[in-house]
């Protein structure tokens, strides 16, 4: 517009106020980010442990920090947009990634906690994994009623686990890449990979979030049990 002297009023404040609606929120503290860069601001960033790149292991991110807070309100607080920007970190992360044609799926739920949450957490992740690389994305698992692995010692978790998953619809032909939110014995990975095997999966991929670290029944140590091809290039010919 124009100054009451008649001459072209400076843009100055007008971009500004256009530069406050191309800022995004940190997904990790709230804060204003740019739009281009990385989606956590830099005080999260720096709260950010991936795994170390030198260990073959199927998740992106120690359980520690920025990546277990926003894990836990996706799973706790209801805030289901945080399965997207986990999904997007960890593909960024991981050392080998789904390719366009493969099946992406999920690790179920609970009966009792789909009823009292609402939704399936890693489903949300997983589903957004395969949008990001052209894959199907197939919930194909159902779990059987039991209590939760939460607290549970590396014993009880594969007791309470056997038998815990089957296939709830044909199992798809060719690679299936199988998601977990958060991997610590690897338990839970291993008895929702037998049950796909034992559906005709021809090859089950395992792949986690985040890795909680375990002073005993570690899946550094036991990687081998879940992917005995070793560690891959980042996307699978």
């Amino acid at each position: 517009g124009f100054s009451d002297s008649g001459h072209m009023a400076s843009p100055a404040p007008a971009k500004r106020l256009l530069g406050l609606f191309f800022l995004f929120l940190c997904p990790g503290c709230g804060r204003r980010v740019p739009a281009k860069g990385s989606r956590l601001c830099a005080w999260c960033l720096a709260r950010v442990h991936p795994v170390p790149g030198s260990v073959p292991h199927p998740a992106a991110f120690l359980h520690r920090g920025v990546m277990r807070e926003m894990m836990i309100r996706l799973k706790y607080s209801g805030e289901r947009h945080l399965g997207g920007v986990l999904a997007e970190m960890a593909l960024e992360e991981w050392s080998r990634i789904p390719s366009p044609g493969d099946t992406v799926t999920c690790v179920p739920s609970s009966p009792a906690t789909l009823r009292r949450r609402g939704y399936n957490q890693v489903g949300i992740m997983a589903r957004r994994l395969a949008a990001l690389t052209e894959c199907r994305f197939t919930e194909i698992l159902a779990r059987e009623p039991g209590p939760s692995q939460v607290g549970l010692s590396a014993r009880q978790r594969r007791l309470n686990l056997e038998g815990a998953f089957h296939p709830a619809r044909p199992v798809p032909g060719g690679r299936i890449w199988l998601l977990d939110d958060v991997l610590a014995t690897g338990e839970t990975l291993r008895q929702a990979a037998l049950a796909l095997r034992r559906g005709g999966a021809a090859r089950v991929v395992p792949l986690a979030v985040n890795f909680r670290e375990t002073r005993h029944g570690s899946m550094i140590e036991r990687n081998g049990e879940l992917e005995p091809e070793g560690r891959e290039d980042r996307r699978d010919s």
